[in-house]
């Protein structure tokens, strides 16, 4: 009896995960909320998916390319904020409801006739046009389908959209909206294009070598594949990443998945949902992807591996190891990688890699540490300094993820400059903050 049940724990553990999207949307109401639009919803964007930059706090609905279509009040409640700026959300309101959480409706055209009457005297009264107003509660009551504004195009859009948030009114923490019960068709898996393993120090390699390899992925659905012949070998310590996309019934648009969980040998070594997360966490995407792959070939490779100066905390659930693993024997070892959107869809790429042993002492080694006598290390947990007699760079504590050796250069001035061209270091390392720059 005992064999058995260790032989189901496996089985369990991966039925136990298989619930998780569905746990999620058991812990808010998912029939409180209205549609926003009185059109099908289709989506041009999802919750959570990779920005330039940042995470997405909401989900984009298509307006047909047009601006001007009725945008209703999602429940009852009040108008909290309204906001008006050239850039990021453009016009935009935010409604209070009495249940704990904040309706967002962004890029708008206009408001309604009341709201708009509202902005334009604040807009006179205070001689400007970006402005920020909060109405006490009360003061611009809404109901659950009254018309609150017109969809459009304001701010830093792309296209006439409608941009719609669902919000925990007490921490202002966005939800992925399609946790709330809304109705938007989805028959399609996830797709995997490809995947990267990361060697993690000088010792480790992949198929032989010390540094990444990037694959292609082929196939669909579940059945996901490696291309025929090809082999990978780990030895020691590595990390892994994976491009992926959603898709959606009736629109052609590339969205992001809400989870990805990776297996080795059917234990669950990682896993990220797009549920929610904080605004001052959202420019960790940069950490969390591979931000040299995206720079040199505008691939967005979403690793396991957690930097230490990774604050993302929301978005992640089990990482084992912060996401490196160590491949020390000489068996086979079962990878399995796991897509999934909020309807269920599971999209996943199964493949076996060989672990080998290299008894061999790396020639990196006395490399490396002559490397590390001679070196400037910028340290992603304290600020940092580098000065000559022509530059000086300086960096507060926090402003990378992880520690680096830092590069500087120059060359001869150009025609039309005074002085050298400096090199600080190089574009394919994220910065998270401003640093200084004295020539």
């Amino acid at each position: 009896m005992l064999y058995a049940l260790r032989s189901m724990l496996p089985a369990i553990a991966l039925l136990f995960h298989l619930l998780q999207p569905l746990a999620a949307q058991e812990k808010y109401p998912v029939d409180y909320f209205g549609a926003p639009v009185d059109f099908r919803m289709l989506l041009s964007g999802t919750f959570g998916e990779i920005r330039a930059g940042h995470f997405h706090s909401g989900i984009d609905i298509k307006t047909g390319g047009v601006e001007g279509k009725p945008i209703y009040a999602v429940a009852d409640g009040f108008v909290s904020r309204i906001k008006v700026s050239a850039t990021g959300f453009g016009k935009a309101l935010y409604i209070d409801h009495p249940n704990g959480y904040t309706s967002v409706y962004a890029h708008l055209n206009r408001y309604n006739q009341a709201i708009g009457v509202y902005v334009f005297r604040e807009h006179y009264r205070q001689e400007r046009f970006e402005i920020e107003l909060f109405p006490a509660p009360g003061e611009y009551p809404v109901k659950k389908g009254e018309i609150v504004g017109y969809s459009g195009n304001s701010g830093t859009s792309g296209g006439p959209h409608l941009h719609f948030e669902l919000r925990n009114t007490a921490t202002q923490k966005p939800i992925n909206p399609l946790l709330f019960g809304y109705a938007v068709k989805d028959f399609y898996r996830p797709r995997i294009t490809s995947i990267k393993i990361y060697p993690e120090d000088e010792n480790a390699t992949v198929n032989g070598k010390n540094k990444p390899l990037r694959v292609l992925v082929e196939g669909w659905g579940e059945e996901h594949r490696l291309p025929v012949g090809q082999n990978i070998v780990l030895s020691g310590n590595v990390s892994f990443a994976i491009q992926t996309y959603d898709l959606l019934n009736d629109a052609s648009n590339k969205n992001g998945p809400y989870s990805i969980t990776l297996f080795i040998d059917r234990e669950e070594v990682f896993r990220i949902e797009k549920e929610t997360f904080a605004f001052d966490q959202t420019r960790y995407v940069n950490s969390y992807i591979d931000y040299g792959e995206y720079v040199r070939n505008n691939a967005r490779m979403q690793r396991t591996k957690i930097d230490p100066g990774n604050k993302l905390g929301d978005l992640y659930g089990r990482v084992k190891n912060k996401g490196v693993y160590s491949f020390n024997d000489t068996l086979m070892h079962d990878i399995r990688y796991e897509v999934r959107d909020v309807a269920g869809n599971v999209g996943a790429l199964v493949f076996k890699v060989k672990s080998l042993v290299d008894s061999r002492q790396s020639l990196v080694d006395s490399r490396q540490s002559l490397v590390d006598s001679q070196s400037l290390i910028f340290s992603f947990d304290k600020a940092n300094v580098y000065e000559n007699a022509s530059v000086k760079v300086s960096a507060k504590s926090g402003s990378f993820y992880d520690s680096f050796e830092f590069r500087y250069d120059s060359s001869r001035r150009v025609a039309g400059t005074y002085g050298a061209v400096h090199h600080i270091h190089d574009k394919y390392t994220p910065v998270h903050d401003f640093i200084d720059l004295a020539i």
